[in-house]
């Protein structure tokens, strides 16, 4: 495919056109790395810092033949394919120019069931998005196959990749001779076991240094305190109500995270009593989502 030229790599400082600091910094250490190294590379971006758009400028500066972007879950998935689609904010940074044609994308939401499935996937995209439960799950054939017909490999969140399954698949990439490049990205150094991440740690931007130029604000944190689990839910249940009403109120629209979705559906059962009893804010907009959890907020 030809994309009409490498992205440029302009400053975006003083309200000029181009990437961020550590989106620069980013891609000077792959591109150093792929020069010296075929160890897997690890870049860590806080979130915020714009990690997907430097997997962008990467992959188009590189040109990868066929390029596999593996992700933890369905929700990432149709997020990276759909900014692989588009080249996200590249071309409206003037990063790329107008006429740089878009990449071919295939979303593999389901298990290939052959290698001969697996080459009419690859024959049709020029990026692959998928999840790590659905590389890892395959059978060695397919596994094979997909390693076999992917010119790179690219990491999103590499700090969910602790899963035996799914170190095995990656493991094909590395035995290949030569052996693909892989380019890990994540928000953290450290793995969800508490382990580090593998990989050579070609460029790391301080979350210090993220939070002093301004890419996010500093956080403020709320103390709530119960009897028990069940009085705290409801007690974090009426300030999440309270908190996001005056933000909607100063035109803020915004959405409410729970940790893991054990604590999603707790806090969803105790702001659905609190609204029901009439101790919670009516917050305008709320939706629910699949199997009772919050989705959506304002």
């Amino acid at each position: 495919m030809d994309r009409s030229g490498p992205p440029t790599r302009r400053t975006s400082r003083h309200g000029r056109p181009g990437l961020r600091r550590p989106q620069i910094g980013a891609l000077h250490a792959a591109l150093a790395h792929a020069t010296r190294s075929t160890d897997p590379a690890t870049i860590v971006m806080p979130t915020g810092t714009g990690k997907t758009e430097t997997m962008l400028a990467l992959n188009a500066l590189q040109r990868f033949e066929r390029l596999l972007v593996v992700v933890p879950t369905d929700a990432l998935r149709e997020q990276i394919a759909g900014k692989f689609e588009t080249f996200g904010v590249l071309k409206q940074q003037q990063c790329l120019e107008d006429k740089a044609a878009f990449p071919l994308v295939m979303r593999l939401s389901h298990i290939p069931t052959s290698p001969a499935e697996v080459d009419e996937i690859f024959d049709s995209a020029n990026v692959v998005v998928t999840t790590m439960q659905i590389a890892g799950r395959a059978d060695a054939p397919v596994q094979e196959q997909i390693a076999a017909r992917t010119s790179a490999l690219f990491i999103d969140e590499a700090h969910h990749i602790g899963a035996p399954t799914w170190a095995r698949f990656r493991g094909l990439f590395v035995e290949r001779a030569p052996p693909l490049p892989i380019t890990q990205f994540t928000a953290t150094p450290y793995r969800e076991d508490g382990r580090r991440v593998d990989g050579d740690f070609i460029y790391t931007y301080p979350l210090k240094k993220a939070q002093a130029e301004g890419y996010f604000k500093p956080i403020r944190f709320e103390a709530i305190f119960g009897l028990d689990q069940a009085d705290a839910d409801q007690a974090i249940a009426e300030k999440l109500g309270e908190i996001l009403q005056t933000d909607l109120d100063m035109g803020l629209n915004h959405l409410a995270m729970a940790s893991c979705r054990h604590h999603a559906f707790q806090l969803t059962a105790a702001l659905r009593l609190a609204r029901t009893q009439g101790t919670s804010t009516n917050i305008p907009g709320a939706n629910f989502g699949e199997g009772g959890s919050l989705a959506v907020l304002a």
